[in-house]
């Protein structure tokens, strides 16, 4: 059974930057905002240090990823992106300048899945987190108890942040975050992740969840299009979780990550997001 992935990096389409939310935003301003440079750098910060090593890391290693960029990138951005997943032949970057991010998959997957005659798991992810060491390969594992059209969720994992200068990783549960959102499709049935809403497909399909491992880690920072959230969730969760510091808690802590994410450290992610360009610090 083929496994798909699909990350949308900066893709000049209708919900990246949240434009549609900017009253009389233009063409222009749409791409000025998108491509700031602050934003790029940042995004690439997070995709080379968060996203790809947890890509590279995976204990199965069949799959491919799609990476769809807007064919308007400005070719410095190109050359970085191309350069920096060169070593991984599970991924395979795409460009396109249709609006709609499911027309822009359409044909690449399209080639890909011609010839399927079983079915096939499609997740989806952001360039700025990280999927759990052994994210195929459960995906797989449900894949094969599940019917075509069935969603699949892995909803345990972590949220990253910094708040006044010092980074946090939070235990996190989720139903249906985006993160590894995917379904089982059958070979003439091809149903793209980001064809529905991940907060609400599953008023609609069968779903499957499996909640034990720790799948994923959901990162915060400034130019991430969740940040207006970020500012109002911080204070809550900090409040919700009154013994973090204590002994216990980041011994737990420290285990349940080792598990999920072996190639790294909590002291490597905790230097990534401090050094992010634009850290989140308030």
């Amino acid at each position: 059974m083929q496994v798909f992935g699909y990350i949308r990096f900066s893709y000049l389409g209708r919900s990246d930057a949240r434009m549609s939310r900017v009253p009389g935003a233009t063409q222009d301003d749409y791409f000025q905002r998108l491509f700031d440079p602050l934003r790029m750098e940042t995004r690439f910060h997070f995709f080379e240090k968060i996203c790809l090593p947890s890509i590279k890391a995976q204990t199965d290693q069949d799959f491919t990823i799609f990476i769809m960029a807007s064919q308007d990138m400005p070719e410095p951005y190109k050359t970085r992106l191309e350069a920096s997943v060169a070593e991984v032949p599970q991924i395979r970057v795409c460009y396109s300048d249709v609006p709609n991010i499911l027309h822009a998959f359409r044909p690449v997957v399209k080639e890909l899945t011609a010839k399927l005659t079983d079915n096939s798991v499609h997740f989806r992810m952001d360039d700025d987190d990280a999927i759990g060491a052994d994210l195929i390969a459960n995906l797989r594992k449900m894949a094969r108890h599940a019917e075509p059209g069935t969603l699949l969720s892995l909803p345990r994992g972590f949220h990253l942040f910094s708040h006044k200068g010092r980074p946090y990783l939070l235990p996190k549960v989720e139903a249906f975050i985006a993160i590894g959102f995917a379904f089982v499709n059958a070979p003439d049935s091809m149903r793209n992740p980001y064809a529905s809403a991940h907060q609400k497909a599953f008023h609609r399909v069968p779903s499957m969840m499996e909640p034990r491992p720790h799948s994923y880690i959901h990162v915060a920072h400034a130019s991430a299009d969740t940040r207006e959230m970020h500012n109002k969730r911080v204070a809550r969760q900090l409040k919700n979780i009154p013994d973090y510091d204590t002994a216990e808690f980041q011994d737990r802590l420290k285990m349940d990550f080792s598990a999920a994410f072996p190639h790294t450290s909590l002291d490597e992610i905790y230097e990534a997001v401090l050094s992010s360009p634009d850290a989140v610090s308030n």
